[in-house]
């Protein structure tokens, strides 16, 4: 699911249970990006453990979010920083931070 247009395949009705995180950080992408205080693009799913990332273009910083109870305890930054928790629709979601 590389480097698709994520708005328009939530558009079209092709939520999968196991995407529940896309819409959730996409329909709340303002709040998002006002917790992080930051500015996100480049939604995609990547890797083998389908992790959601966005980037800071104007900051050379990537995101990575998984649900906070899904995220484990491997779930840390490139430099091995346990992720923030953000409240998202009343759901925890961990986030990473990362340099691109």
């Amino acid at each position: 699911m590389d480097n698709f247009d994520l708005r328009k395949y939530l558009a079209e009705g092709k939520l999968l249970k196991e995407d529940q995180l896309i819409h959730d950080i996409l329909g709340n992408q303002a709040e998002v990006e006002k917790q992080l205080d930051t500015k996100l693009k480049d939604f995609k799913i990547a890797g083998d453990d389908r992790v959601l990332t966005a980037v800071d273009p104007e900051e050379f910083t990537v995101y990575a979010f998984k649900y906070a109870d899904k995220a484990g305890e491997d779930f840390k930054s490139d430099e091995g920083y346990d992720p923030e928790i953000i409240t998202i629709d009343r759901k925890k979601v961990a986030v990473t931070v990362g340099n691109i």
